[in-house]
């Protein structure tokens, strides 16, 4: 009965931390690019001539949406694995 519990509380302890390490990394990689893209495109709207309020608004709206994208493929990963 021993061997049973403590392979159970190994096999959650594992699956946690692979949880935890896994979705840091959809994360970090998925928000980085994120801020890229948004900082990208904001400076191609001001090259392009375009208002510094503008501007920031457009990137800020392409940041947040993805940020969404990068939170549903990570959700739609754990739902699979």
């Amino acid at each position: 009965m021993k061997l049973k519990m403590l392979s159970f509380l190994a096999v959650i302890l594992f699956a946690g931390s692979s949880f935890e390490n896994s979705s840091m990394l959809i994360q970090s990689f998925g928000y980085g690019h994120c801020y890229d893209l948004a900082e990208s495109i904001e400076q191609d709207a001001m090259d392009g001539g375009n208002s510094a309020e503008f501007s920031y608004n457009l990137g800020t709206a392409m940041m947040e949406d993805c940020i969404n994208d990068v939170n549903n493929a990570a959700a739609e990963y754990w739902a699979t694995h």
